[in-house]
């Protein structure tokens, strides 16, 4: 999935050079372990935050699972469970 040209999350690099965001969409579009982990445990946030898990925790849920996440097999463990958790200090 590709990043939207204007996201927020570098807004404060477009905000000081609007050409930078052009520069950013035109380039390659690659994604690494350490990102697609990230999207996984976005995704493991909005469903605790939605209330989806119903009486599951996270660990119960997830762990051990292996999801496919931009072409990568991420095994969810131990410390992704508990990262998805820190969405609740959050909010």
């Amino acid at each position: 999935m590709a990043h939207a040209i204007f996201s927020p999350s570098s807004s404060d690099r477009w905000f000081k050079c609007p050409a930078s965001a052009y520069l950013n969409y035109s380039a390659e579009y690659k994604v690494g372990i350490p990102a697609a982990t990230g999207t996984l445990i976005h995704e493991m946030c909005e469903m605790l935050l939605k209330g989806r898990l119903k009486d599951m925790t996270l660990r119960d849920y997830w762990l051990g699972k292996v999801q496919v996440v931009e072409d990568f097999e991420i095994e969810v463990d131990e410390d992704d469970c508990v990262r998805g958790n820190l969405c609740r200090v959050h909010t």
